[in-house]
Formats: structure tokens, sequence, C-alpha cells
């Protein structure tokens, strides 16, 4: 890569920056509303301390919904910046790898990956860290 490229690479990453910033503002949004859910899962169990199944799940969907919506979000802004972040020990990899330097797992694609589904470890945030929710297992 010849210092002309990296100047464009540079001026590129520079020009994303308000529309990173809005994103970035958006995930924080959907966050808030994830957290929200949260607890009126847990004042809804409080109130009546009993779980209804139909009324947790409905919340519940609701919030792996924003939780894809927030991975899709983060997946651009990576996109955005050159670089992809490796599931498994969460290095930064440059976008044009399809497997980690670092451990050998592959890498996400934003084209190709479904976001239909949640891997047990994006039950968190990584902007605020506020919760950890584990998965509901029905007994």
């Amino acid at each position: 890569m010849g210092l002309l490229d990296t100047g464009r690479g540079v001026a590129d990453m520079a020009r994303n920056l308000p529309e990173i910033g809005n994103i970035r503002k958006k995930i924080a949004y959907e966050e808030e509303r994830i957290n929200e859910l949260l607890a009126d899962i847990g004042r809804k169990y409080y109130v009546t301390r009993k779980v209804d199944k139909e009324a947790f799940d409905k919340l519940c969907e609701e919030i792996d919904a924003k939780r894809i919506k927030v991975k899709k979000m983060e997946y651009g802004i990576n996109s955005m910046k050159g670089f992809k972040v490796c599931p498994k020990c969460r290095a930064e990899i440059s976008e044009r790898y399809l497997f980690c330097g670092v451990c050998g797992t592959k890498l996400p694609n934003i084209i190709d990956d479904d976001f239909s589904k949640l891997d047990p470890s994006e039950y968190y945030t990584d902007s605020n860290g506020f919760f950890a929710a584990i998965p509901y297992e029905a007994k």
C-alpha cells in the first residue's frame, strides 16, 4: 500500500466520521430501549411474581429485534472504518481478510452474515456495558 493509497483511506474515514457519529447515536438509542424492555420484564415479574410466557416472549422478541438492529449498525461502522471484529477474540482485522489472523476464526461478512440469529456471546452491549442477559430456556 503506497502513501497515496494511505492518504485516500484517511480521507475516506474522515468523510465517514459524521455518519459514524449518527449511527452511534442510533445504537445508543436502541440500547436504551433494550434496557427499558428488560426493566419492563423485571417489573412485570416483580408485580405478579409469575412468568407470563406469552407477554415475556413478546418482549424478548422486541429485544432480539433491537439487538439484531444494533449488530447490523455496528457491522456498518466497522466496515466504514475498514475492519471486521473477530467474534471469538474481538481482534480488529482488516476487512479484506476472511479469517482472523489472531485465532483463525472465520470473520463475519456484512453481506452474507445471518442477522436473523444471535450468538450467545452477543447478549450484551459493548457501548455501555449495562446489561448482560442470559438466554431464556423454557423448562
